[in-house]
């Protein structure tokens, strides 16, 4: 990872406000802690399908998205990818390690290009046990990560892999600009993107993929997905079986 000036790419408007105006954490701390914060963060490029950090690596650092997209996974004995988050710019990751000093939990992968901040764990810590705002919002973020990971526990506990992927095309579902009471899902995620982050094979995909354009409940543009039947969708991701 190459080192570069915070105050460029984009990053002197963040300096500015003390990144409030893209890290959700910062938003209600005093002016004071955030400028301290942000003076203590050091700003790394990161090129994309880079490895920033590895799965029981050792370090404390707490890294902080300004821009670009950072993918948490983990990999089984066989090899196989399993994604647990695709994180956009605000998002801020490793404050387990940094908290309790224990190896990581996981792999962290640029998506994309990404500009990243990195703060020592000491740091966070020693800001941390000075100010209760700070306190309140690491802990409000952590229980952000933890309602995610128990919504995607029990997608995988009580959902089969159809209804997990339609439930990824789902969320990712966004007004057609040329007609807005249509849904499209654009870029649409690879194939092997959405079998990594749904838990299910690649040849799955293709098969669901295959079976609801069949249905014609999506169809096929380049890069894009158009959503012909939302309802049908949405009720193949509950697992709802419309009457007969």
């Amino acid at each position: 990872m190459q080192t570069i000036d915070g105050n460029r790419g984009g990053l002197s408007a963040a300096r500015d406000a003390h990144g409030r105006s893209i890290f959700p954490i910062f938003h209600d701390l005093p002016s004071e802690i955030c400028a301290e914060l942000w003076r203590r963060i050091s700003w790394r490029e990161v090129a994309a399908r880079s490895v920033i950090v590895s799965r029981e690596d050792l370090g404390d650092e707490v890294y902080f998205i300004a821009t670009g997209i950072v993918r948490i996974v983990n990999y089984s004995e066989s090899g196989r990818v399993m994604e647990l988050a695709s994180l956009p710019p605000g998002s801020l990751f490793g404050e387990l390690s940094a908290i309790d000093g224990g190896a990581r939990s996981a792999t962290a992968l640029a998506k994309t290009q990404s500009r990243i901040g990195i703060l020592s764990g000491a740091d966070l810590m020693e800001l941390v046990s000075g100010c209760g705002a700070l306190a309140v919002a690491l802990l409000r973020h952590l229980a952000s990560v933890i309602r995610a990971d128990n919504e995607r526990i029990e997608s995988l506990i009580f959902m089969n892999g159809e209804q997990r992927v339609c439930m990824k095309l789902v969320s990712n579902m966004v007004p057609d600009p040329g007609d807005v009471s249509r849904q499209i899902v654009y870029p649409v995620p690879s194939q092997v993107e959405l079998a990594n982050g749904t838990g299910v094979t690649r040849q799955s995909v293709v098969r669901i993929f295959r079976k609801l354009m069949d249905d014609n409940v999506l169809e096929r543009h380049g890069r894009m997905l158009r959503v012909c039947d939302q309802d049908r969708l949405r009720d193949l991701a509950l697992g709802e079986k419309r009457p007969k």
